[in-house]
């Protein structure tokens, strides 16, 4: 890979990132693209009231956060660009649709009733300004009398020819090139927007792991998030983690996070007692991201469960190593008795 492309690659992956965190922390939703008549539409002027100030690799890591279901992808708006180089920056130049000439102009035809000769307005009028028919030369004294206004129309002085609607050419600024409507580009321009579940599944996803490491530091073996153990029974019961103590044949606990918006019921907890029973782990911690009515708290400490409650990750976290803490220093007598240096 050529240095060049490990410096673009580090680039993107950096965006990527100050991106990932303003989408976690909510304070990007929408992104909105603007125009600009230098740059075209753009996303960094947006991206820069926010703190990022380096667009490069952007259009990319939009398309690669769409895939991954992260971001949705809305239509905005439709650009006609050049068919040549794609650049915004158009002249629009009215030509005459015969012969190509610059050299037109607006007129009204008029319509001689008596004789029928139908011409440019030019033709009737004379320099006294009265109005004489050039065909069979009687005077024009009034309209829908003597003469209609049928239209008005382009005249090209070069062809001769009348037309209502001038051709559209677009001459690019950057490259030169003069573009008929066939020969233009559309470009679709995009808006993006969170996808809120997605969102929520990644900020969990990090609290996960975030507090797995915090775990690690208490000296302790942390399987999960996603942890498998094989109970007394034979089968295999699933937590979030499972914590053992070194040379521990048995966990020292087992515990399930609640993801936000799940409503617990006296049932879940049951459920739980059962399995984590079977796992015949020392401790049973349910961790949850808001707080239990009393019932409920009344009939966790009836099957044993520990309860960690708190509406903030951050909290939770700190309330779970310090529950886990406690039961470190709670075993640690018993290793004593049980002949453990």
């Amino acid at each position: 890979m050529a240095l060049s492309d490990e410096g673009l690659d580090r680039g993107r992956a950096a965006l990527r990132k100050k991106l990932m965190d303003l989408l976690l922390s909510g304070d990007l939703q929408e992104l909105v693209p603007e125009f600009h008549p230098d740059e075209g539409y753009s996303y960094c002027s947006s991206l820069r009231e926010i703190g990022i100030s380096e667009c490069d690799g952007l259009e990319d890591v939009l398309r690669e956060l769409v895939r991954e279901g992260i971001l949705k992808a809305e239509p905005h708006d439709n650009i006609a660009v050049c068919g040549r180089c794609g650049s915004h920056r158009l002249i629009i130049r009215p030509v005459c649709p015969y012969c190509g000439s610059i050299n037109f102009h607006k007129t009204t035809v008029i319509e001689h009733l008596a004789c029928g000769y139908s011409g440019p307005e030019t033709d009737f009028k004379t320099p006294s300004g009265e109005m004489i028919c050039p065909k069979c030369g009687k005077k024009l004294r009034a309209i829908g009398v003597d003469y209609l206004r049928t239209a008005d129309v382009y005249l090209c002085s070069d062809c001769g020819e009348f037309f209502s609607i001038p051709e559209l050419k677009f001459v690019c600024t950057e490259c030169g090139k003069e573009n008929s409507v066939k020969d233009l580009r559309i470009t679709r321009v995009y808006r993006y927007k969170v996808i809120p579940e997605k969102i929520m599944s990644l900020e969990e996803a990090s609290f996960l792991s975030e507090l797995a490491d915090r775990m690690l530091e208490l000296g302790v073996l942390v399987e999960g998030p996603g942890a498998k153990v094989k109970g007394v029974s034979g089968i295999e019961q699933g937590f979030t983690f499972v914590v053992r103590s070194p040379d521990e044949p048995i966990p020292l606990a087992v515990i399930d996070v609640i993801p936000p918006g799940k409503q617990l019921r006296e049932g879940d907890l049951l459920k739980f007692f059962a399995k984590a029973f079977d796992a015949n782990a020392k401790y049973w911690i349910l961790a949850l991201p808001t707080e239990l009515d009393e019932r409920l708290r009344d009939v966790a400490r009836r099957y044993g469960i520990m309860l960690v409650e708190s509406s903030g990750h951050e909290d939770l976290i700190e309330r779970l190593i310090r529950l886990l803490r406690e039961l470190l220093v709670r075993e640690k007598p018993l290793e004593k008795d049980h002949g453990t240096p």
